[in-house]
């Protein structure tokens, strides 16, 4: 199948360290992608995706998994759910059976590139994630279709049965709300915020909030 080109009014953010060798793959990204390609940082991605609204194409927010730890990615996760613009997501040096494998399966991760895979591999998918397509494992695309065929179901029917505490806390995490903003809305403490979640977590089988948030959209709480 024949891609179509990169036009210039594509961006791909690589979210990195800002080191050398992410300096390089930048300038890598460039040449073979044609594309508009910068380095970004857990601190300023915010900004640049904001000052790029001009761009007539959806962003590509290319993530290195190594400067990122499991909490930091969850939360890059979730800010970019409350993002006004439609936004593409790849994980970049992904290791085999490693906890980044998991996100493509409860968040709108599009893209997956794992350690081994050769600078060729990833302009390849560079552009065909540009062009509005999917860049994942087979086996990781079976997972997402298995999970999209099984019948959507109510907590009450899945047996799951929660307090008016547990729904309040999850409707506020669907809302985007942290822990924090919860404990200082309810007028509880952030142990007892902790204690709440952990118990909720437990309940739908989740481990973290990003999967517990995608567990209330799929079965469309309210």
């Amino acid at each position: 199948m024949i891609q179509p080109s990169p036009q210039a009014d594509q961006l791909v953010l690589l979210l990195g360290e800002n080191s050398l060798q992410d300096s390089l793959l930048v300038g890598t990204i460039r040449r073979q992608a044609r594309t508009r390609c910068q380095l970004a940082t857990l601190d300023n991605w915010r900004a640049l995706l904001t000052g790029c609204d001009h761009y007539l194409s959806s962003p590509l927010l290319l993530v290195d998994v190594n400067c990122l730890e499991s909490r930091q990615l969850d939360d890059l996760l979730l800010d970019l759910g409350q993002y006004s613009r439609s936004v593409q997501l790849a994980l970049l040096n992904v290791k085999y059976n490693d906890w980044p494998e998991d996100r493509v399966r409860w968040s709108p991760v599009n893209g997956l590139f794992y350690q081994n895979s050769s600078r060729r591999l990833l302009i390849r998918g560079i552009k065909t994630l540009l062009s509005g397509e999917y860049w994942l494992p087979r086996r990781l695309m079976q997972q997402l279709l298995d999970d999209i065929r099984q019948p959507l179901q109510s907590a009450a029917i899945m047996g799951i049965h929660l307090t008016p505490r547990e729904h309040q806390l999850l409707l506020l995490m669907l809302r985007g709300s942290s822990n924090q903003a919860i404990a200082e809305g309810l007028y509880l403490s952030p142990h007892t915020v902790k204690t709440h979640v952990y118990n909720l977590y437990r309940k739908l089988g989740v481990r973290n909030r990003v999967e517990a948030v995608n567990w209330a959209r799929r079965h469309q709480l309210s």
